[in-house]
């Protein structure tokens, strides 16, 4: 997203709103992507879907309409790996935690189940997806803070797109 959309689509949050106060070294940030493939991953962007979220006094399902909300949508939870473009057998970090994740101006969020789709392209241009189950736990409030990401099953290998 480029700076001017940002401050378009967030011009109503208050700055408050942004509780990612998650210390890098604390939490082993950033996570490691490695290219298990055989030759170079180019253009690799991981995108961040949650399905369902658990607050402190609620749980609720992420549906098409709640998708739209800036906050779960997949724009605003797409990141380049860095580097973007990963040898075969190398590994490149991701660059940020997911939006849903660190947007919660009411420090309500516990857990979060959901899924990434890792996007890239290879040497002949031809673009591959990867879909893996993800289970995000945080603990702002908690001292340290912490957010915890464990990848579960890998839905679909590399397909093409």
């Amino acid at each position: 997203m480029s700076p001017k959309s940002v401050e378009e689509t967030f011009k109503d949050f208050p700055a408050s709103a942004l509780v990612n106060r998650l210390p890098r070294d604390q939490f082993g940030w950033p996570a490691k992507l490695v290219n298990h493939g055989q030759g170079t991953a180019f253009g690799v962007q991981v995108t961040w879907f949650a399905h369902k979220v658990n607050l402190k006094s609620e749980s609720f399902e992420i549906d098409s309409r709640k998708r739209e909300e800036p906050k779960y949508a997949p724009e605003c939870n797409a990141m380049p790996s860095s580097p973007s473009h990963i040898p075969a057998n190398a590994s490149a970090t991701l660059t940020r935690i997911p939006l849903f994740a660190s947007l919660d101006p009411e420090a309500q969020l516990e857990s979060i189940d959901g899924e990434v789709r890792i996007s890239c392209r290879d040497a002949f241009g031809t673009e591959w997806e990867t879909v893996q189950d993800v289970y995000v736990e945080v603990g702002y409030m908690s001292d340290p803070a912490y957010f915890h990401c464990a990848f579960g099953e890998v839905r679909q290998l590399p397909s093409y797109l």
